[in-house]
């Protein structure tokens, strides 16, 4: 349950980080409708586990999730829109880059297996992550502290405005 419960966060997480660090408005405003969705993705997928009993079972050679939802399809596809979206409208090339990678990787997960694609996704979300904290480790300086990050914005957003 908590497992579901970290990665049902993020199509909620990802679009209010990437608010949070974009500098330019007519952006901001696309990201703020892919918060919204998001949110309200987040909020569903959440009212699922806590409303229905979450299985898990060995398919293959991954985890298989059932939460009983009729809509899987659809609340999977606002996921993408919110959480892949959100990084596609930035401003920043690394970060479209990566909403284009990250979406490559989820039309391919997705023909590879659907029973198995959060799965897949949470661990391709691993190494994904991994590569980002190696990324801002090597983006703070080691002699001194960073100055504090521009009104509105996050350290890690500075950070990100400054490749």
């Amino acid at each position: 349950y908590i497992f579901l419960a970290v990665a049902f966060l993020l199509p909620f997480l990802v679009p209010l980080a990437l608010f949070d660090i974009e500098p330019v408005k007519g952006r901001r405003k696309w990201m703020a409708g892919l918060l919204a969705v998001g949110t309200v993705t987040s909020a569903l997928l959440l009212t699922q586990i806590i409303r229905a009993p979450v299985g898990a079972t060995i398919d293959n050679m991954h985890i298989a999730y059932a939460s009983g939802s009729s809509n899987a399809f659809l609340l999977g596809v606002l996921y993408v829109f919110a959480t892949c979206g959100a990084l596609l409208v930035a401003s920043s090339r690394l970060l479209m880059m990566f909403g284009l990678i990250n979406l490559t990787m989820e039309i391919a997960l997705s023909w590879l297996t659907f029973t198995g694609l959060t799965s897949l996704w949470c661990a391709w979300a691993a190494i994904t992550s991994f590569v980002i904290a190696i990324y801002l480790r090597g983006s703070l300086p080691r002699e001194k502290m960073l100055p504090p990050p521009a009104e509105g914005r996050s350290v890690a957003g500075e950070i990100l405005l400054t490749r």
